[in-house]
């Protein structure tokens, strides 16, 4: 099983799927070789790998499997290092997978195959699974942070690991958060944009302990990190990117490397972004779907594995949410139906196979699950 070193965040749209008046609202997230979505009725789906016992590639599930423990999610975030991130409608943190640093924050670096209660967290709002670490915000806007801590990714000024949540110092009023391999970002009330970790694209692979704002951004609604390049979406609905650049992840043109955010070309009117380990995904409010970037493991949709600067349509209308991983990818239609593309060899594209996917197929039985 190949080991990738990125995390997508998840970042969408209010959805109205055709289904029962009390249905939750659809969660999607996908990691590095597995995915979990959400069905009407509240029901948590997993498939790939898991995290629940399986070892190595030959241990695939291409099927959607229920996990009977967890319904009626608000959140989910999929780690490339093998943990899983989910957040229930009572608004507690529930985590599974590997902890060999404290990722899962339960006060153990103990392997969990089935879910457990992140320690001490209350009120929370939105979670987000880095490479070897964790995040949550709570309700009033304080960040928490637990896992590895070697290149400042939980803000902390020292101390190699945190196996219980504590506070990221320095932040207020946050309303967003990301993750990525060794980096996080937070959105405050004004829509600035803060980071900390390892710092994106920077020659010298300088360290920031605590957040620092990134100049340049303002008005921003939603950030994703990849393993070394960040989005931000704009109250205006035009993309930023800023970080590595030699596969084109940026979508501004070249394969020139950033520090600072640059515009992506060609898009307007977007409503959410995703990212991969070296590809990016956009999301329009016509419910087209674009992406550029890397594209060996046909991450990118268009039926090639050519890499793309600038971004290309992959679905032409109604999809209502999309979430990124290491090297695949899923997009929720209007109808229900799931659709998936790219790398498969865990079975993470859910088609029941463990064949690459150059252009977006359908999940195996999703809208009836």
């Amino acid at each position: 099983m190949r080991t990738t070193l990125a995390i997508a965040i998840l970042l969408s749209i209010p959805v109205n799927l055709a289904a029962a008046p009390d249905a939750d609202e659809p969660v999607l997230a996908v990691g590095g070789h597995q995915s979990l979505a959400t069905s009407p009725d509240g029901a948590v789906w997993v498939w790939g790998y898991s995290g629940q016992g399986e070892h190595g590639a030959s241990a695939a599930q291409p099927h959607p499997r229920r996990i009977a423990s967890l319904r009626h999610l608000k959140a989910a975030s999929i780690s490339p290092q093998y943990h899983f991130l989910t957040l229930r409608d009572d608004r507690r943190v529930l985590a599974w997978g590997w902890n060999y640093v404290g990722q899962l924050g339960d006060a153990s670096r103990t392997i969990r195959a089935e879910p457990v209660t992140v320690k001490g967290l209350r009120d929370v709002v939105s979670v987000a699974a880095g490479g070897d670490f964790s995040l949550a915000l709570g309700a009033d806007g304080v960040v928490w942070a637990w896992g590895w801590n070697r290149m400042g990714q939980l803000g902390q000024p020292a101390g190699e690991l945190r196996v219980e949540p504590v506070p990221v110092p320095g932040l207020r009023g946050v309303r967003a958060i990301a993750a990525g391999a060794t980096d996080a970002l937070a959105v405050d009330a004004r829509g600035n944009v803060w980071t900390w970790g390892r710092i994106q694209a920077d020659p010298q692979r300088r360290l920031t302990l605590t957040p620092r704002k990134i100049p340049g951004l303002d008005s921003v609604v939603a950030v994703t990190s990849g393993s070394e390049h960040a989005l931000a979406l704009r109250a205006d609905g035009s993309v930023w990117a800023w970080g590595i650049n030699h596969d084109g992840r940026l979508g501004d043109g070249t394969r020139v490397n950033r520090l600072q955010p640059v515009r992506v070309r060609g898009l307007s009117d977007v409503v959410a972004i995703a990212a991969g380990t070296c590809h990016s995904l956009a999301l329009k409010r016509d419910g087209s779907v674009w992406s550029w970037g890397a594209n060996d493991d046909s991450q990118l949709g268009d039926g090639t594995m050519a890499d793309r600067p600038e971004p290309v349509r992959v679905i032409e209308t109604g999809v209502i949410k999309i979430a990124a991983g290491g090297y695949h990818n899923l997009a929720l239609h209007t109808d229900g139906s799931l659709w998936s593309w790219g790398s498969n060899e865990s079975g993470q594209l859910g088609d029941g196979t463990t064949t690459q996917r150059p252009r977006p197929i359908r999940v195996l039985g999703f809208s009836d699950l």
